[in-house]
C-alpha cells in the first residue's frame, strides 16, 4: 500500500511541476517529442516477469523513471534521468521463504 501511495505522490508532484512549466499550444507538443527539451516528466513502466525464482513464480516490478532538466548556464542544460525499480512482489531466493517487496537498485 505504501508503494502505491509513494508512486501516486510522485506522479502528482510531477504533474503539478509540468503544469506550471508547460508552454501553451503546439509548442508543448513539439517539446514533448524532443528528448533534450526543458520539461519535467515522470514515465512509469510496469514489468511482469514469468518463471522467476526457484518455484518458477511471477515477479512484478514498477519502474519509476523521472526526467528533471536543470539549466546550468546559457545554452547548457543538465538532464537528470534515473530508473528507480519498486519490486511489488518478487519470489524469494529460498523456496521456504515468502515473496519479497521493497526498493530495488537505482
Amino acid at each position: 500500500m505504501r508503494l502505491i501511495i509513494c508512486a501516486l505522490s510522485l506522479s502528482l508532484f510531477a504533474a503539478m511541476a509540468l503544469a506550471e512549466a508547460e508552454p501553451s499550444g503546439g509548442d508543448a507538443a513539439m517539446k514533448a517529442q524532443n528528448p533534450l527539451a526543458n520539461i519535467i516528466s515522470m514515465p512509469l513502466q510496469w514489468n511482469t516477469d514469468f518463471d522467476t525464482g526457484p518455484d518458477d513464480e511471477t515477479a512484478y516490478t514498477l519502474n519509476v523513471q523521472p526526467i528533471y532538466p536543470v539549466s546550468l548556464d546559457k545554452g547548457w542544460t543538465l538532464i537528470n534521468r534515473a530508473i528507480v525499480p519498486l519490486p511489488k512482489s518478487v519470489p524469494a531466493g529460498d523456496p521456504n521463504s515468502d515473496r519479497v517487496t521493497g526498493l530495488g537498485d537505482t
